[in-house]
């Protein structure tokens, strides 16, 4: 430090030419305009992930109501063979009443 003093070079002015605040200028507009191009870039991305996150949701939820729907034919399908394999075992089993009014 003391030889910079001895020297003279802290005493000289420091002069910025005009080309030199014309390109500092010309960053500082450029840097701004890339950070709006980023941000603009990101809100885009996050919105078609919003979408695409929304087109799946819609998905799953029309699988899950056709699953429901075919779970729901099947098990009236059931319950209808298995009342009808119901009443012809009931019928199969009963006795007539001649019959039984004879055994007594």
């Amino acid at each position: 430090m003391e030889r910079t003093a001895a020297d003279g070079r802290g005493l000289q002015d420091v002069t910025i030419t005009e080309k030199v605040a014309q390109f500092a200028e010309a960053l500082k507009t450029a840097n701004r305009h890339a950070r709006e191009e980023v941000q603009q870039r990101q809100k885009m991305q996050q919105r078609l992930a919003e979408q695409r996150e929304a087109a799946n949701e819609e998905h799953l939820y029309r699988l899950a109501m056709r699953a429901r729907a075919e779970q729901r034919a099947r098990t009236e399908q059931q319950g209808q063979s298995l009342g009808k394999a119901a009443q012809a075992t009931h019928m199969s089993t009963k006795k007539p009443e001649s019959l039984i009014s004879t055994y007594y």
